[in-house]
C-alpha cells in the first residue's frame, strides 16, 4: 500500500515575509516558476500585470522595500492548497492601496498569486 505525503505551504511565514518586505525570505516560500498577477486601474482584467520567476519578484519585493512602502497581509483563510489573504499597503506618498489575494500551492510552495486592488 503506498502513501502519498502532502506538504502543506506556511501562509504564517509568507505573510510574516510579506510584512517584512523580505525578499529572501519569499525566494525560500515560491516555486521556481512562482507566476503573481495583479488587476488595478493600470492593468485590467483584459491585461492584467504578470510577474513570472522566483528571481523577478524578489526583485520585485526588495523594490517595495528600498522604496519605504509599508504592507499589512490580513485575515489568511486557508482551505487546501489555495488561500486568500487582505494586503494593506502604505506608499510614500501617502497613498493606500488595498489589495484581495488569492494564492495556489504546489508541494508546500507558493506556485501563483493573484490579486486585485484598489488604489486611493
Amino acid at each position: 500500500m503506498s502513501t502519498t505525503t502532502h506538504t502543506t505551504f506556511d501562509v504564517a511565514a509568507f505573510r510574516r515575509a510579506l510584512e517584512d518586505l523580505d525578499g529572501q525570505a519569499v525566494a525560500a516560500l515560491v516555486t521556481d516558476d512562482f507566476e503573481r498577477t495583479e488587476i488595478d486601474q493600470a492593468t485590467p482584467p483584459t491585461a492584467p500585470a504578470v510577474v513570472r520567476g522566483r528571481d523577478a519578484n524578489v526583485a520585485a519585493i526588495d523594490d517595495l522595500r528600498a522604496r519605504g512602502v509599508k504592507l499589512r497581509a490580513e485575515e489568511p483563510v486557508i482551505d487546501g492548497d489555495r488561500f486568500a489573504m487582505l494586503c494593506r499597503c502604505k506608499l510614500p506618498d501617502g497613498r493606500d492601496v488595498v489589495g484581495i489575494g488569492i494564492g495556489e500551492s504546489r508541494d508546500g510552495l507558493l506556485a501563483r498569486w493573484t490579486e486585485v486592488q484598489a488604489w486611493g
